[in-house]
């Protein structure tokens, strides 16, 4: 697999550990956005984030990732599931800003001062969403700091990404260091000591390590146990039928004003930039179903 995610359990250190590995899956959907390199990457960094965070869910649920601050970047909305699904977006797709000294892409000042936001579908009447101010704009520390403060749960993300000169994704992946009750604080400490001192993710797979040669050696001689092994990949769920309902939403008004103005309508999916289009028959059919 190209894109998949792993995950394991120690319970000698009391952690679960999630692994992802992803550029293909980044390439495809920044290459529907038409991403610049800065944009990439942000997006990339996101997919990441939102591949382990979808990873925890329970099986059927779901999860909505927005990141938006006052940079020129806008807003990053990226979506996942239990089932490693995973969509995304960025505001500005076009943003390329200038390189940090050592040659990677400044994202933290692409995105700027802002919040990160989560919205979970658990399968309750209401979703579940916490927000937390972004500390740094890095989305791995970023995400770090959501779930220690959101969720209360001791975690830490790394996420490496790296873009080529042709701005396309060459190596992305990340990995989640999670405490699980009861806590042991040392054993976590040593091991987020432990992944401080391996190169990051991105290196690693570029030296060609698979995700299991990466867990292996981050553990040591730390007992684990490889509980699952699944593929990431692009899905899109929008159709027809929802951007019907989408635009329903504009009521008789809204509908009548398009009919007069455009003859039709065109509603493009902000994710697979899928375009839907809806003529005259199809707006007067709306509007009378609005009436009725």
């Amino acid at each position: 697999m190209n894109d998949y995610i792993i995950r394991a359990i120690s319970k000698e250190a009391n952690v679960r550990v999630l692994l992802c590995s992803n550029a293909h899956l980044a390439n495809k959907i920044c290459d529907k956005h038409g991403t610049a390199a800065t944009a990439t990457a942000a997006l990339t960094q996101a997919l990441t984030g939102g591949a382990l965070l979808g990873a925890m869910l329970k099986v059927g649920h779901r999860l909505a990732m927005r990141i938006e601050g006052n940079g020129a970047l806008g807003k990053l909305i990226v979506e996942a599931d239990s089932y490693g699904v995973l969509r995304g977006y960025v505001g500005d797709p076009t943003l390329n800003l200038p390189l940090l000294a050592d040659g990677t892409q400044n994202v933290a000042e692409a995105i700027g001062v802002g919040v990160l936001t989560v919205a979970k579908d658990v399968k309750l009447k209401e979703l579940h969403v916490s927000s937390v101010a972004l500390p740094t704009s890095e989305i791995d520390q970023d995400i770090t700091q959501f779930l220690l403060q959101s969720e209360q749960i001791p975690s830490d993300v790394r996420i490496g990404v790296t873009v080529g000169k042709d701005g396309r994704v060459v190596h992305a992946g990340g990995m989640l260091l999670q405490s699980m009750p009861p806590h042991n604080a040392p054993a976590f400490v040593e091991l987020v000591k432990k992944v401080e001192a391996l190169p990051p993710m991105d290196e690693m797979l570029a030296d060609g390590q698979t995700l299991k040669e990466v867990l292996a050696r981050w553990f040591g001689d730390v007992e684990y146990d490889l509980l699952e092994e699944r593929p990431l990949r692009f899905q899109c769920s929008c159709s027809y039928e929802r951007m019907a309902q989408a635009l329903s939403s504009l009521g008789k008004g809204g509908l009548q004003e398009l009919l007069e103005l455009d003859g039709q309508a065109e509603v493009d999916c902000q994710f697979c930039r899928q375009s839907y289009i809806f003529d005259g028959d199809d707006l007067r059919s709306m509007i009378d179903d609005a009436t009725a």
